[in-house]
């Protein structure tokens, strides 16, 4: 695994922090591909060091100064001269204090130990690609980016936090500064925490601010133009991800408009919509496609790479990221990097308009947020009884507390803080690393100067794909003319309810196929997902699935009605219809508690 760990005592601990810092650094050494570095032991109050993928990090990655040492995880995007990252934030604290971190552009984590002040720092950029956690460790505070330096060295045994098992069945992550594990926070997107004395004090030096100024997508076009540049002048050799939605179509046309020497990449079933769209535009710009499927090693080693995902996301990832893995792996070594095309935060859309205009109280916006990212699983038919009872509606609380707690002057913003702080800070940030440990990674969309634009932008460009079309209009104008896809049906680009209506057409048409009289209605729906994860869950994955869901650690903790578990197997196996989200939170739930049940078993 790769990433940073630090320790810090108050006062002069009972045991060496520097061979803490060896037993858990001594599982990675053996690792290929991989540089193990102890950045600081001298003092016996801290101890800090990291493993670094030689893929994705620089070769110096610690400085040290009269001022202190520093211990730099990632890369920087900034003009850094002769000097290397670490030098260059060293030499950024030095003259502007933390609050010149926001001007660092791209993902990292960092620890530095202040020498004069006697604290150690630590932080991760502004948009919290590499989430940092924190806990106390006998008279220790123990800071690191990746849980599992931690857990498998056997110093602190993980257990599940109910709060965030709740929140995780609920809507997909923990709310706030919970991780998974009991006793162990996050340090997030803007974030520092200071240890000091006998004091721990998490602070922000960023946050994102909405100005609504910007109705002009030309300056943001033109920044985009000139990240995805920077980024494969850096790394020649790269690949590019294409999924032929707008955000990465908006990227090759982007890139395309100067160059056509680079090679495009799609994972997904080849004959599947998405996976054909992107062959449309590849041709269109006579790009080299490569096409990742799924065969039959994937699934052979699905449970292999759901174990992976878990460990590599600090048991925040679900396992549906496993195809994600998959490819990445399958990309390792032949090329120097993938640029992603992942879109800056997640689009609001129509129903968010529709949900704020038509919201009388901050719960209504509750509500709307938590359906709109709802698992699928949370209902008193899959979770026990008793569970459910206790807690139904205890994230619903949390997540209308925290809205109003922030004063937010309309049902806009409460949307907008959401977006920012709770799901970019847990699907991209634990997306991130799991992507990183394989292969290097850009994502254009996340560098500070589009990043600034897009937050000046007014809501009718954040909220839609306005800066996409006009990109594409402005650089590729034939793409515009290819319509994304549902299935098979064509539908036209624009923020509008028609939209929708594939897809309410498959849902209708595959629950009238599951009524035996009617199953020949199923011949009229074409419908295909990019990632057809039902399928696979319901054939070739099945026996995986139906055992791994009713084994100990599952059975065991409570949460779940097996029953209705077991149901929805079966139904996934005998229907069309798609319950693959619901049981890959269920999954990554039995993963992940059986993690925790390994890692005890080996202490």
């Amino acid at each position: 695994m790769a990433g940073i760990i630090g320790f810090f005592s108050s006062a002069l601990p009972t045991y060496p922090l520097r061979d803490v810092l060896s037993r858990t650094l001594s599982p990675s050494q053996q690792l290929p591909h991989v540089t193990t570095v102890m950045a600081e032991g001298e003092h016996p109050r801290v101890a800090m060091g990291g493993v670094f993928p030689n893929h994705f990090q620089r070769n110096a990655v610690v400085t040290s100064h009269e001022i202190g040492t520093l211990l730099f995880y990632g890369e920087l995007y900034n003009e850094l001269g002769l000097i290397d990252e670490a030098e260059f934030v060293l030499q950024h604290l030095n003259r502007n204090g933390i609050a010149g971190i926001s001007g660092l552009n791209g993902p990292f984590a960092f620890l530095f130990w202040n020498k004069k002040e006697q604290t150690l720092i630590t932080a991760t950029d502004r948009l919290g690609r590499f989430p940092l956690f924190y806990f106390q460790l006998n008279d220790s505070v123990c800071v690191t980016s990746d849980l599992h330096l931690v857990f498998a060295s056997g110093i602190y045994t993980p257990a599940l936090n109910e709060e965030s098992i709740i929140d995780f069945l609920t809507i997909g992550f923990p709310l706030g500064e919970q991780s998974m594990f009991e006793g162990i926070n996050r340090i997030s997107a803007g974030e520092y925490l200071v240890c000091s004395g006998d004091r721990i004090d998490k602070k922000r030096y960023w946050q994102p601010e909405y100005t609504n100024s910007l109705s002009n997508t030309e300056p943001m076009v033109e920044s985009f133009i000139s990240c995805n540049e920077r980024a494969m002048k850096k790394r020649p050799g790269s690949i590019v991800a294409l999924s032929g939605g707008w955000d990465s179509r908006a990227t090759v046309a982007a890139l395309s408009h100067h160059s056509k020497a680079f090679p495009v990449m799609t994972f997904g079933e080849e004959n599947s919509t998405d996976v054909v769209l992107a062959s449309t535009i590849c041709k269109r710009l006579q790009l080299h496609h490569n096409i990742i499927s799924a065969d039959s090693s994937f699934f052979d080693m699905f449970e292999q790479l759901a174990n992976d995902v878990v460990t590599l996301g600090n048991g925040h990832a679900t396992v549906d990221l496993a195809f994600q893995l998959f490819a990445f792996r399958n990309l390792a070594g032949k090329y120097a990097m993938l640029l992603d095309s992942a879109g800056c935060e997640f689009r609001r859309g129509i129903r968010s308009k529709i949900a704020a205009q038509r919201a009388t109280s901050t719960s209504d916006i509750s509500d709307f947020l938590l359906s709109m990212y709802a698992t699928g699983v949370w209902n008193n038919n899959i979770i026990a009884k008793d569970f459910f009872h206790h807690h139904a509606e205890a994230t619903r609380d949390r997540l209308t507390e925290w809205l109003e707690s922030r004063s937010l002057p309309s049902y806009e913003d409460q949307i907008d803080a959401f977006s920012w702080y709770e799901l970019w800070s847990h699907h991209y940030a634990h997306g991130y690393p799991l992507q990183t440990n394989v292969i290097a990674c850009h994502m254009p969309y996340s560098d500070n100067e589009f990043y600034d634009l897009f937050l000046q932008a007014d809501r009718s460009i954040r909220w839609s794909h306005k800066f996409h079309r006009a990109t594409i209009r402005a650089l590729q104008p034939s793409l515009e003319r290819i319509p994304i896809s549902y299935g098979h049906v064509k539908v036209p680009y624009g923020e509008n309810l028609f939209r929708y209506a594939p897809m309410a057409y498959h849902t209708l048409n595959s629950a009238l196929a599951n009524i035996p009289a009617l199953k020949w209605i199923k011949e009229f729906d074409n419908w295909k997902p990019f990632r057809p994860y039902h399928t696979w869950y319901g054939k070739q994955l099945f026996n995986y699935t139906r055992e791994i869901l009713n084994s100990a650690p599952i059975i065991s903790s409570g949460y779940l009605n097996m029953d209705a578990v077991n149901t929805l197997l079966n139904n996934q196996q005998s229907t069309s219809q798609d319950f693959s989200h619901n049981i890959s939170i269920l999954l990554t739930l039995t993963h992940v508690l059986q993690y925790c049940n390994k890692l005890t078993v080996n202490k």
